[in-house]
């Protein structure tokens, strides 16, 4: 899944000509001696000046992985003084991208809906169906019994 979230990443970020995407770290971490590390990260040159990104990938976009996520760039963001975090799923909910917005983070989703916006760079979009959702059928709380049974 890092892979294939590695490869929409790259794509994205190709698409803004003022941005240079200098290489994808996986599975390393940012500092020596810390000792957390993300999914993956990659320094970018922005118009002469170099900014770290750090990617969190879950394989679920709903609330509580979103919030899980922003706590894990939260910590790596202040590990990497300047870093920009990004949170990447198959399918992000639009209540997991307001918690992340709210918290400073940006979102990615598996089709290329997306919500990135650090030094100048701003990248918005979301109209591209996403080919992850799924929407779910109802369970009934309460299962009817035979009539005339009480329990």
């Amino acid at each position: 899944m890092e892979k294939e979230a590695a490869a929409i990443f790259s794509k994205v970020m190709q698409e803004v000509p003022f941005v240079r995407l200098e290489r994808l770290e996986r599975g390393k971490k940012l500092r020596p001696g810390t000792v957390f590390h993300p999914d993956f990260f990659a320094p970018l040159w922005i118009t002469g000046r170099r900014k770290i990104i750090i990617v969190e990938v879950k394989n679920n976009g709903q609330p509580r992985f979103a919030r899980d996520a922003a706590n894990s760039l939260y910590r790596l963001c202040q590990f990497e003084p300047g870093a920009y975090g990004i949170f990447m799923a198959p399918y992000i909910s639009p209540v997991s991208a307001q918690i992340l917005k709210a918290q400073g983070f940006g979102y990615l989703d598996f089709s290329g809906n997306c919500f990135i916006s650090f030094d100048g760079v701003f990248i918005k979009r979301d109209s591209v169906p996403n080919l992850f959702y799924q929407k779910r059928e109802l369970r009934k709380l309460y299962t009817e019994s035979a009539p005339g049974l009480c329990f």
